[in-house]
């Protein structure tokens, strides 16, 4: 939506959400990264597989580990996102990529993993409708979320 909250201390704004969602839908911004405390800008973080299983370091050291608290956003989260008809992610972040996030798997960096925190909101939430930003612009897979997001009535569990 444009708001600087990359690690850089730029923006992506995807016109595509703006043309096809804000017609139909409030639109909200939400950022992980920024909910759990790194700054902008920021150092990068990373998936790595280690031991079999993948984490979200720093990539400058590997030294800091990010993934149990990108995995708890969700709990601090669950009052809007129990309420929410669907969710549009960041392609290839390392926090909400649903597909193709680079990971280090040892010497090699493999464009096949998903973020720490769309993980577990799908898990978390798994009829959810969800989309990576750079479906919105197939017209097809488009149409289909934004219908099953229209269709999605949130399971809001019980005090």
């Amino acid at each position: 939506m444009g708001q600087k909250v990359r690690y850089d201390g730029e923006h992506q704004y995807q016109p595509l959400i703006h043309q096809y969602l804000t017609t139909t839908f409030n639109v909200m911004t939400f950022c992980p990264e920024m909910a759990i405390g790194l700054g902008v800008p920021r150092p990068k973080i990373q998936l790595v597989e280690r031991n079999r299983q993948i984490i979200c370091l720093d990539q400058a050291t590997e030294t800091l580990d990010y993934t149990q608290k990108l995995a708890a956003c969700c709990d601090s989260q669950s009052s809007w996102l129990e309420q929410i008809c669907g969710y549009v992610f960041k392609t290839k972040s390392p926090s909400c990529g649903v597909s193709k996030v680079k990971t280090r798997r040892g010497n090699a960096l493999v464009a096949d993993g998903q973020g720490i925190f769309a993980t577990e909101l799908m898990r978390r939430y798994p009829e959810l409708p969800v989309i990576e930003e750079d479906q919105l612009a197939d017209k097809h897979v488009r149409e289909n979320f934004i219908q099953a997001a229209i269709s999605y009535r949130p399971q809001i569990s019980p005090r």
